[in-house]
């Protein structure tokens, strides 16, 4: 038997099933629009394989926590940004790993 991994999707979808739909939360405009450049730039560099042939190009376009590159920007949206901005009890369960897939993908297992 095969053992199949679960997809990016899965993973990121996990749980959200125990989250009403209709539950909503205030967001500031100005962070949600720091959010969605933030993905707009990850989809721009990660969409065309060209922007990427080889580790040098990943690692340059990541650069540091601290130089202003990709996982610095992504880095605060998920610790700093993202945290401020879901319910108490959303991020209780979030932190607790209570959305987290019961199989890891390849990167997440070490």
């Amino acid at each position: 038997m095969e053992n199949k991994h679960p997809s990016v999707r899965d993973v990121v979808e996990y749980g959200l099933d125990r989250i009403s739909p209709d539950r909503t939360v205030s967001v500031p405009v100005r962070e949600l629009v720091r959010l969605f450049k933030t993905f707009e730039e990850l989809n721009a560099f990660f969409h065309q394989p060209t922007h990427y042939p080889n580790m040098d190009a990943v690692h340059a376009f990541l650069g540091s926590r601290t130089d202003g590159g990709a996982y610095q920007v992504i880095s605060e949206a998920l610790y700093e940004t993202l945290p401020r901005l879901l319910p108490d009890d959303v991020l209780r369960e979030v932190e607790s790993g209570s959305f987290e897939h019961p199989e890891h993908l390849a990167y997440r297992q070490a």
